[in-house]
């Protein structure tokens, strides 16, 4: 559920960990939609650009997709150390953010 993000003092850390959540949600789920219902449909349908350019086409932007979706998971990895830290179930300290596999596209 996201809250009304006015000033940083009126939400709490948690509150403030859903927003990310759902904003992140938000953008991949607007990113499936566009991709699966119209960018594919429309690419496809594009009789005057050669076969193999619009191929190259959906390929980069599923690679950006991809890239998208490891940004994602970098963010949840994040997101669940600081809720853990924030409940006192881990010291202050975070393991190293390199036990998340980056995409090759990403680095």
């Amino acid at each position: 559920m996201a809250y009304p993000f006015t000033t940083p003092t009126q939400v709490t850390n948690l509150q403030a960990v859903d927003v990310i959540v759902a904003a992140e949600a938000s953008i991949l789920e607007g990113l499936n939609q566009l991709f699966c219902n119209e960018f594919v449909a429309g690419v496809l349908a594009d009789t005057t650009t050669p076969v193999e350019d619009r191929f190259l086409i959906i390929s980069n932007v599923l690679n950006t997709m991809a890239c998208k979706e490891c940004t994602v998971a970098k963010i949840l990895t994040a997101l669940s150390h600081f809720i853990v830290v924030d409940k006192g179930i881990l010291p202050t300290t975070t393991p190293s953010a390199g036990s998340v596999t980056p995409c090759s596209l990403c680095n």
